[in-house]
């Protein structure tokens, strides 16, 4: 051990003790301030504005709140200096003071439950803090116009979106391009916002997963909540096939989003709606119908899209026509029964009013007859099996006895005009302009008739493929209709005169000789 130099041991003593008296009041901690209660205009000593830069007293007098204090919500501010209350969630338990049932109500937030999810939105993430406004106002984040903005912090923020799994990443931009979304932008308060779909139990609190049996969007209540608003749609659905099926508790059962869509609704007049005139058929009522799985299930009979798709209604459906009939034009919209019930539009002894909606007059036989055509499982008949043989020969007979005669003829024509014979006019003028008339109306026909069966073909499309072309295509098949039927009428008059003549002719050949 080392020695004081000068010192000694007891010098050495000496001076530490001396040096720690002199240091202790150096070194002796201040006494603490003691806490004082503060109010709400010390508050504003220190937090005169809002994060956004407002003044948080001008925000607070043009609240809902106006009246309370600063501490009647922050209940752990309520002395200077503050204490730190670690963990704190600033409203949601300041809040339940008051709204005792609305807190026990929002106890989870889809799969994400309160408490638990560090991301579950507070009560402020939706009502605002210090200016919140009865939902009433229009300046209310919580008012339906401004829902969508407010949902969207969190519902269109891809990182939360992709971390929870959330299976619509842009559920509030196909929102705003929906009836209802372009509907609540024009001003419509009554049009359904996030609230009047989401809210579980008919509070925005409540709002549930759609795998959770009481959520408003589960599969089994979709009916219900779409039902608040469209109210006499959901008592025809359940009247029907459908919604029987949905309250026996089959999952593949189609609901109103089935249908229809979820955020994205569209009117049944937009080309772009699943249930427009244009696309009911193949995109909403084939996914189900087409299925092998359900129609066994079901005992549903296969092929009923191929054959509507064959027959006329369908051919003019996929080349354009909106006014045609569709599945929903016989089969009903939301009240769809089966054949067997005979209050079906499809039943049997139905058919003729069902029909004679589009086709006044119709007759009870000719509406009896298959509806889906000739291409569909159990549908084909023999009598359509024979006509449409007989149709196959008649097309190759006429087509093929017209090539050849065509052939023949100009092989006769070549020989003739190779020897240098003379030629003898045989057709007047006109004669030749009906002929003429008659090949063009004819070739006509061919080209737009089957424009019509092969729409997706590349001479449709050069002919007809563009927008308008398909009205054209009827009328210039009408057109060459009227124009062949002239010029056979023409032909066959001049044919019939020129007989007469030369058996007058003949006639008086015989007289004369005698």
């Amino acid at each position: 051990m080392g020695r004081c130099s000068g010192f000694g041991t007891w010098g050495c003593l000496f001076s530490l003790v001396l040096s720690g008296l002199v240091l202790a009041p150096c070194l002796a901690r201040a006494p603490e301030e003691p806490a004082e209660p503060i109010s709400a205009d010390s508050c504003l000593d220190c937090h005169e504005e809002s994060e956004s830069g407002t003044k948080i007293a001008d925000d607070v007098t043009h609240s809902i709140h106006d009246g309370l204090g600063c501490v009647d919500c922050h209940q752990d501010k309520t002395t200077y200096p503050h204490t730190e209350t670690a963990g704190f969630a600033v409203g949601c338990q300041g809040c339940r003071e008051c709204h005792v049932e609305e807190s026990e109500q929002y106890t989870k937030h889809g799969r994400s439950l309160r408490g638990e999810c560090e991301d579950i939105p507070q009560c402020a993430d939706c009502h605002g803090s210090h200016g919140i406004l009865p939902s009433s106002s229009k300046d209310s984040m919580t008012h339906p116009a401004n829902l969508p903005d407010t949902c969207g912090k969190c519902h269109e923020n891809l990182d939360l979106t992709r971390k929870y799994s959330i299976l619509y990443e842009k559920a509030v931009e196909i929102y705003r391009a929906s009836v209802h979304g372009q509907a609540t932008k024009g001003g419509v308060s009554l049009a359904a916002s996030c609230n009047d779909c989401h809210s579980s139990g008919g509070s925005a609190h409540r709002i549930l997963a759609p795998g959770d049996p009481e959520s408003s969007i589960n599969h089994f209540n979709i009916p219900k909540t779409c039902g608040k608003c469209h109210e006499s749609v959901t008592t025809e659905f359940y009247e029907g096939i459908h919604g029987q099926l949905v309250q026996r508790g089959e999952t593949d059962a189609p609901v109103c989003t089935g249908c229809h869509g979820e955020h994205g609704i569209l009117s049944p007049s937009d080309p772009r709606s699943p249930v427009s005139r244009q696309r009911v058929a193949e995109q909403t009522c084939s996914p189900c119908h087409e299925s092998a799985v359900i129609n066994e299930k079901y005992g549903i009979p296969s092929g009923r899209l191929a054959s509507f798709i064959d027959s006329y209604h369908g051919l003019k459906t996929k080349a354009g026509d909106t006014t045609v009939a569709n599945c929903a034009s016989c089969h009903g919209v939301h009240r769809i029964l089966p054949s067997t019930d005979p209050t079906s539009t499809i039943y049997p002894k139905n058919l003729q009013a069902t029909c004679g909606e589009c086709h006044p007059g119709i007759s009870e036989e000719l509406a009896a007859q298959p509806i889906h055509g000739v291409g569909g499982q159990g549908l084909r008949t023999p009598l359509a099996d024979l006509i449409e043989r007989i149709y196959i020969v008649l097309i190759a007979v006429v087509i093929g006895g017209m090539v050849l005669h065509w052939l023949v003829d100009l092989f006769r024509h070549l020989r003739a005009l190779l020897r240098r014979r003379p030629q003898v006019v045989r057709m007047t003028t006109g004669e030749v302009w009906q002929h003429t008339v008659l090949m063009v109306s004819f070739t006509v026909l061919v080209v737009s008739g089957f424009s019509l069966r092969f729409s997706e073909s590349w001479f449709a499309r050069f002919f007809f493929g563009w927008e308008g072309g398909f009205e054209l295509r009827g009328a210039v098949h009408r057109g060459a209709r009227s124009s062949s039927c002239w010029a056979c009428s023409g032909t066959s008059s001049s044919w019939s005169s020129r007989r007469a003549a030369a058996d007058s002719s003949s006639t008086c050949s015989r007289a004369c000789s005698t």
